[in-house]
């Protein structure tokens, strides 16, 4: 799964620093802050959402990796 936003955009989960990866999954929000969803539909809504929850669990599941090596 590759990150599409900030530093790290394009970037596959794999080879992402342990740091920022644990920032992600500490910090990152899944549902969009209000002034990003203006215009939207509840299902485009609904749709970024599961997409950040999925990010967010695959960043979990990676760190989770990173420490059993």
């Amino acid at each position: 799964m590759k990150i599409e936003f900030g530093k790290h955009s394009g970037t596959e989960l794999t080879e992402i620093p342990s740091g920022y990866l644990r920032w992600l999954v500490e910090n990152f929000e899944p549902t969009p802050r209000e002034e990003d969803v203006h215009g939207m539909t509840s299902d485009q809504i609904k749709f970024i959402t599961e997409q950040r929850r999925d990010l967010i669990a695959a960043s979990e599941d990676e760190l989770l990796d990173r420490e059993q090596t």
